[in-house]
């Protein structure tokens, strides 16, 4: 569910409910922010705080007793709430009606929920996206 509070500020929230419930529940809130929209240009900047059901969490964070025998990784129970941030910006440009292209910088955190598991090696991540489009 999204709200455009103005034409370069958007809210919204977020949840995935997987059809199964062995994975668990993940909620987004997220805040877009748009300084240039052009014709061919589209600059924006969304940060977003994530949440995660405990199975949610547990799925992707947790190591069961099962896991930890298995491997060299102690037992971990992530617990469900608050497990980051992730901040994206994104360049998109439209060449023509058909062509354009994406340009992507991205940057997540690890709240401690998640960064404490023993699966996980770092708190920080970094990406980058380059994409081109095509539409008929």
């Amino acid at each position: 569910m999204g709200w455009q509070l103005t034409p370069w500020l958007s809210a919204e929230g977020k949840a995935v409910l997987p059809l199964s419930d062995d994975q668990g529940v993940s909620y987004q809130a997220s805040v877009t922010l748009v300084p240039l929209q052009r014709d061919s240009d589209t600059v924006a900047l969304q940060t977003a705080a994530l949440f995660g059901d405990a199975r949610y969490m547990n799925t992707w964070y947790g190591v069961s007793d099962v896991q930890s025998r298995r491997s060299r990784f102690s037992r971990y129970d992530a617990g469900g709430g608050f497990y980051g941030i992730a901040t994206t910006l994104t360049w998109s440009h439209q060449f023509d009606a058909h062509w354009g292209t994406l340009v992507s910088a991205g940057y997540s955190w690890l709240g401690d929920r998640a960064a404490d598991s023993p699966i996980v090696s770092r708190r920080d991540q970094v990406t980058g996206t380059v994409g081109f489009s095509y539409t008929f």
